[in-house]
């Protein structure tokens, strides 16, 4: 059907920097993992863990995500990453030059002034566009040769593309995915507009509290900071993004080589994979030389700043508040130590539900939540008030709690406690296959995936002393945002 492999076509002599091996010891598990570094020529870095089992985890990440969009075309990651599904010059058509003629014709009619008949044949091109396309063939294609587990999502600073493949179609993984990389074709993107219209309206627009949840993000950062809009970006810029040939230029600077990073986790061949590597995505080339991220990777709020906004509103929505702060991005070495205090306030003995919920009673729920982000962090402290308690009566709770941790040491047995779990939760993700590629390929595009390496060291390497200064130098007011968020006379609540 398709030639994978280029006979007589020798990979080049060089693949970039000689691998690398890095050991991961988690404590007394003694779960050891070897992590082989390679970059290619153009820039793109792979990495490759050895494991035994049929089926292989395979994917990459871009380091570009909401958060590169720019003003004006926000959305435009996440719309890339629903497009990169469409297929190629050679997957999801029928007979790629007629399409291309079609698609150019088209074009030309968006970008002029239509009258009537340029209307009438514009749907008469749209028509012919779906008799030479064949929806879904980039899903059937690797369906048939038993992957499984295809999906891709985008945050803010990355979109990360994965699977199951078995070991004997591993090239197939290779053709396909630089395929899409090398010569993608961006079919029926007003459908996909309305797909990410839905998901929108699913999982924010019909949410009681989704409306005033992204009001929050844009006051707390602030509306110029790449991390105040969603994902989905802003609403108003998307019919930018449609106009012929937008997309493909902020393709084309976004999925530059130097910014991916490709993760193999399994029964793999390492001189094998480094030869397909070069053969099949070596052949990606920047079309300009790589200016980086649009937005800046040092935007991060520092005390002394104008504080963050606050948000404080009615919904039909159990009465409830998020105490937020601004910490550091996750290249920072705080990070850790916040991940820790989490630890510490979540869970059903954490401090947070020991305190709002069972001995005060004022809270359905208390949990604490800490996000480590390329460019900026923040930690927040969340409660949903029980029965009719006045949101002020919580955040005055949040804040004891906070006091404590900032004028008292953690217990020894608290902290092992939180160790423990660390431990648990790190060696469980290093065994399972597709949990190690998703995390290394996450860490590479916040900065660094050798940070995983190091992580769960420096996490079982925290004491008391950190965790009572990163209380006082973060859980601080000119750091902190609140959302507020009251519910509605006569509003019912599940």
């Amino acid at each position: 059907m398709r030639p994978l492999r280029r006979t007589g076509r020798r990979p080049a002599a060089t693949v970039g920097a000689i691998a690398v091996s890095l050991f991961l010891l988690v404590a007394s598990r003694s779960v050891a993992l070897s992590v082989h570094s390679f970059t290619l020529d153009n820039g793109m870095t792979f990495l490759v863990v050895e494991r035994d089992g049929p089926l292989v985890a395979a994917g990459w990440s871009v380091r570009w995500g909401a958060g590169d969009d720019v003003p004006g075309r926000t959305g435009a990651a996440h719309f890339l990453e629903h497009l990169l599904f469409q297929g190629t010059e050679v997957i999801g058509t029928r007979d790629w030059t007629r399409e291309r003629l079609l698609m150019a014709e088209r074009d030309a009619l968006l970008l002029a002034q239509r009258d009537d008949a340029e209307a009438a044949r514009l749907a008469q091109l749209d028509a012919e566009l779906q008799q030479v396309r064949i929806p879904g063939d980039y899903s059937r294609v690797y369906a048939e040769a038993g992957a499984l587990g295809i999906d891709a999502v985008t945050n803010r600073d990355l979109s990360v593309y994965s699977l199951l493949v078995p070991k004997q179609r591993l090239e197939l993984w290779f053709w396909m995915e630089s395929e899409r990389l090398l010569r993608p074709v961006f079919r029926n993107i007003e459908d996909e507009l309305r797909v990410i219209e839905q998901e929108r309206l699913q999982r924010l627009e019909s949410s009681p509290i989704g409306p005033a949840i992204e009001r929050f993000e844009e006051r707390f950062w602030g509306v110029d900071h790449p991390y105040s809009w969603t994902s989905d970006g802003r609403r108003r810029d998307w019919q930018g993004l449609t106009a012929p040939g937008e997309l493909r230029r902020i393709f084309e600077r976004a999925y530059a080589p130097s910014h991916l990073t490709a993760a193999l986790v399994g029964d793999v061949d390492l001189e094998q994979v480094r030869q397909l590597a070069q053969l099949y995505f070596g052949r990606r080339r920047s079309a300009a030389p790589d200016t980086g991220s649009p937005a800046s990777d040092a935007v991060t709020l520092a005390a002394g700043e104008d504080r963050p906004g606050s948000l404080d509103e009615t919904c039909a929505c159990r009465t409830q508040v998020e105490a937020r702060y601004s910490t550091v991005p996750f290249s920072h070495p705080d990070t850790v130590v916040l991940d820790v205090l989490a630890g510490i306030l979540n869970g059903r003995t954490g401090r947070l539900h020991r305190e709002l919920v069972l001995d005060r009673r004022i809270a359905f729920s208390a949990t604490s939540r800490h996000a480590a982000w390329r460019r900026a962090g923040s930690f927040s402290l969340f409660a949903e008030a029980l029965e009719d308690e006045p949101p002020e009566r919580l955040l005055a709770a949040l804040d004891e709690v906070v006091s404590t941790l900032r004028e008292e040491d953690v217990g020894a047995r608290e902290l092992e406690k939180v160790k423990n779990q660390i431990t648990t939760d790190v060696a469980r993700q290093v065994q399972e296959p597709a949990a190690l590629m998703r995390r290394l390929l996450v860490y590479a595009g916040l900065g660094d995936w050798r940070r995983l390496v190091d992580w769960d060291r420096a996490a079982l390497a925290v004491g008391p002393a950190d965790i009572e200064r990163v209380v006082r130098q973060y859980l601080v007011p000119e750091r902190r945002g609140e959302m507020i968020l009251r519910r509605t006379a006569g509003s019912t609540t599940r």
